[in-house]
């Protein structure tokens, strides 16, 4: 359920932030995305604290801190992109990329464990981002 619901938010926040960035100064929008996120955020965290017991290790704190910097950068670039680009150019790589990048990094980082289904896809994406970047540099 939840990864239906995170799927479509963030079809909806590309969407909303393409056509910002099309409309006002990348840099502009990614601050007002930002500010807006992090209140939200914390609005959705409150709320989930109010019914369950967090355990705050220092190391989780500083990679959510890191995180978080990461997410800001992010959605500078990703903005920044979607004034200059279309959308089914820059969602796929990006996001497409970052599935491939994030699955390969947990298997090294995490020793997390990728079936052969997985990797199956995995390839399949890699071979979507190869045929998209191809037409993009070749004008196709």
């Amino acid at each position: 359920m939840y990864i239906i619901a995170a799927l479509l938010v963030y079809t909806v926040a590309i969407l909303l932030g393409t056509y910002a960035s099309r409309h006002a100064g990348p840099a502009v929008v990614s601050l007002i995305t930002n500010i807006l996120a992090v209140v939200a955020g914390l609005a959705f965290v409150l709320a989930e604290m109010s019914h369950t017991t967090a355990v705050n290790q220092r190391s989780g704190l500083i990679a959510a801190g890191l995180g978080g910097i990461a997410i800001g950068a992010f959605t500078v670039f990703l903005n920044k992109s979607f004034a200059t680009s279309n959308v089914a150019i820059v969602s796929p790589v990006v996001f497409g990329g970052a599935i491939v990048l994030s699955a390969v990094l947990g298997t090294i980082i995490f020793k997390e464990r990728i079936t052969p289904y997985q990797a199956g896809g995995l390839i399949l994406v890699t071979a979507g981002l190869a045929v998209i970047i191809y037409a993009k540099a070749t004008g196709k």
